[in-house]
């Protein structure tokens, strides 16, 4: 058990705030030839606003590596299913952490 005053010190520190969540959570799910890229361009490199806030867009270009992702969560074995959870788990962080009032993922 840890002495009184020690609880005391660690409770005076102060704590990191936590991250601000999304409000919002876009999933474009882009047909081909419709512009998907230019959209996945602009956005990448920060040039969307909204309400003028930024958008978090966390990838440097597309989330296409996501279906993979998804078809080892939903039909994999266990390893291939945490392998997953993993990559959902970061990118979570990412845009939990971005502190954007709004996220977009978008795939073709």
């Amino acid at each position: 058990m840890k002495p009184l005053k020690s609880l005391v010190r660690a409770a005076k520190r102060p704590r990191a705030a936590a991250p601000t969540r999304p409000a919002r959570l876009v999933i474009h799910i882009g047909d081909h030839k419709t512009g998907s890229t230019a959209i996945q361009y602009a956005f990448a490199r920060g040039q969307v606003r909204l309400g003028g806030a930024a958008v978090a867009y966390p990838t440097k270009l597309n989330h296409s590596f996501l279906r993979k992702q998804c078809s080892a969560y939903a039909n994999g074995a266990a390893p291939a299913r945490a392998a997953a959870e993993e990559v959902f788990r970061r990118l979570a962080r990412r845009i939990a952490t971005s502190g954007a009032p709004a996220a977009l993922i978008s795939a073709e």
